[in-house]
C-alpha cells in the first residue's frame, strides 16, 4: 500500500513555480514518513509542492496525508474532497485537526490528534486490515526515546538550504495567543542525546535548523547538547526564548557549537501588551541589553513582532521601526495577532464579542485581522500593517539590517524569505 505525504505550497499558483528563497524541509511530515518507512507493508513518499507541481487528477497512491494549519485550511479541504471522490483515502494531522476534529473529519477519512508516535502503528495496522478508525490519539505525550531516526533519503536534500532536526518537544510558557502547547504540551520532553547526535551525523548539510519550540527550554540539556556539537562543524539556527540573552555561559556554548541565527519572540515593546498575552519571560526594560549580549557573541537575531494587541495604535508601527533600527536586529518576522482555535486569546475575544464574521478561517490568513482591535478599525489596521510590512522589507531596509548582521548570508536569506512571503500573500 502506498502512502503519499504532501507538503502544500502557500498558494496553488506558487506550486512548483516559485521556489522558496529560504527553503526548509517539512519537519512534521518528514517525521511521520520516517515512522512509517520501516513498515515493509507500506511504501511511503513525500511530495513537497514547493518544488513539484502535483496533478491531483492523476496522482497514483492509496493514501494521502496532510499536516494542516488553520491559516491555510481551505485548499487541503478542497483537495481532500476531490481525492476521496477518486477513491483515495485521506488522513489529516496537525493543530487544526487536533483542536477541531469534527470539522476536519467532514473532509477526510481519519485524523491523527496530537503527536503521531504512539498511535501510528495502530493506524497502519488498521489501514492494512481495512478497519480504519476516525480518530487516532495518544493517551499521553509519547516518550521521545528509541524512535526511528529521520530518513533523509525520503527528501531531496538538495532542495533545502538546511536540514531540520528536533531535540525536545513542549514549551513551558503559557502565551495566550500560542497554539503549540495544544499538541506538544507545556512539559518539556527531551530526546536521548546520543540519539540526537547520531541523527546529526547522518545530516550531509552543513546547516541545521532545530525545530524545537524553545531550544533552551531545558537549560541543562541545552548546555550538554551545545558542548557535544562543538567540533562537529555544523552551523545551526533555532527558535529560542529571550532568556538566552540573560545567560552568558549558555551564549558562549551556543556560539562555540555553531549557532549563527536565533528566532526570538519579542512580540511587543509595550509591557501592558506582554502582560495581557501572558508573556512573562519578556521584560521590555531588558530588551536592549539582551540583544546586545547576543550580538556580542556574533549571533544573528530574528525578532518576532506581533501587531494588534489592545495597547497598539498607529504610533506602534513607528515605535517598533525605531526599536529595530536602534537595536540592529538582523532579521524580522512580522505578524498580525491571530486568535487561533483552541487558544486563550480566541476564548477571550469570543467572550468580548470582538471576533469578526469568518468563513473557513479566512481571517487568519496572512495580512488579515480576525477581530476588532481596541484602537484601530479592522480595515484601517490591515492597511497600516501592509504598508509597514512593505516598508520593513524594502530592499533598502533589508540591506541596512544585513550589512551589520554577524552572519550575513543567513540574515539575507531570512529577510528575503519574509519579503517573498509578503508578495505571495498580497491580493
Amino acid at each position: 500500500m502506498k502512502i503519499t505525504l504532501i507538503n502544500l505550497a502557500i498558494h496553488e499558483q506558487l506550486a512548483g513555480e516559485k521556489k522558496p528563497i529560504f527553503p526548509i524541509p517539512p519537519h512534521a511530515i518528514h517525521t511521520v514518513a520516517s515512522l512509517i518507512e520501516p513498515n515493509r507493508d507500506f511504501e511511503v513518499e513525500i511530495i513537497d509542492e514547493n518544488f513539484t507541481k502535483i496533478d491531483f487528477s492523476t496522482l497514483q497512491t492509496d493514501v494521502v496525508g496532510f499536516s494542516i494549519t488553520s491559516r491555510l485550511i481551505d485548499r487541503p479541504y478542497q483537495i481532500s474532497d476531490f481525492l476521496r471522490k477518486r477513491g483515495i483515502k485521506v488522513i489529516m494531522g496537525g493543530i487544526h485537526a487536533t483542536v477541531l476534529p469534527e470539522e476536519v473529519l467532514e473532509h477526510c477519512d481519519a485524523i491523527v490528534s496530537g503527536e503521531a508516535e504512539d498511535c501510528i502503528d495502530q493506524l497502519l495496522d488498521d489501514l492494512k486490515g481495512g478497519t480504519l478508525k476516525r480518530i487516532y490519539k495518544n493517551q499521553c505525550p509519547p516518550d521521545l526515546a528509541n524512535r526511528p531516526h529521520l530518513n533523509f533519503s525520503l527528501l531531496n536534500i538538495d532542495n533545502y538550504y538546511l536540514q531540520t532536526i528536533s531535540t525536545t518537544r513542549g514549551c513551558p510558557y503559557h502565551c495566550d495567543f500560542c497554539s503549540v502547547h495544544l499538541i506538544n504540551g507545556n512539559k518539556v520532553r527531551t530526546r536521548p542525546l546520543d540519539e540526537v547526535l547520531k541523527e546529526i551525523d547522518l545530516i550531509k548539510r552543513k546547516r541545521i535548523l532545530f525545530s524545537d519550540d524553545d531550544i533552551i527550554a531545558n537549560k541543562k540539556y541545552a548546555a550538554t547538547l551545545f558542548k557535544a556539537l562543538i567540533g562537529k562543524k555544523k552551523k545551526w539556527t533555532a527558535q529560542c526564548s529571550i532568556n538566552i540573552g540573560r545567560d552568558q555561559e549558555l551564549l558562549k556554548l551556543a556560539k562555540a557549537s555553531g549557532c549563527e541565527h536565533l528566532f526570538i519572540g519579542i512580540e511587543s515593546i509595550n509591557e501592558n501588551n506582554l502582560a495581557d498575552a501572558g508573556k512573562k519571560q519578556n521584560k521590555v526594560s531588558d530588551y536592549k541589553e539582551i540583544i546586545a549580549n547576543i550580538h556580542k557573541h556574533r549571533i544573528n537575531i530574528q525578532g518576532g513582532f506581533v501587531f494588534g494587541f489592545d495597547h497598539d495604535n498607529y504610533d506602534t508601527f513607528k515605535s517598533i521601526s525605531n526599536f529595530i533600527s536602534e537595536t540592529k536586529i538582523d532579521a524580522l518576522n512580522l505578524n498580525i495577532l491571530s486568535p487561533y482555535p483552541g487558544t486563550k486569546l480566541r476564548e477571550k475575544l469570543n467572550k468580548q464579542q470582538r471576533l469578526l464574521p469568518d468563513h473557513h478561517w479566512k481571517n487568519l490568513q496572512e495580512g488579515r485581522i480576525a477581530f476588532k482591535p481596541r484602537q484601530i478599525e479592522p480595515a484601517a489596521f490591515e492597511e497600516a500593517y501592509r504598508v509597514f510590512y512593505k516598508e520593513m522589507f524594502s530592499l533598502k531596509n533589508i540591506f541596512k539590517r544585513v550589512v551589520h548582521a554577524p552572519n550575513k548570508m543567513t540574515a539575507l536569506m531570512s529577510n528575503m524569505s519574509s519579503r517573498n512571503r509578503f508578495h505571495a500573500y498580497k491580493t
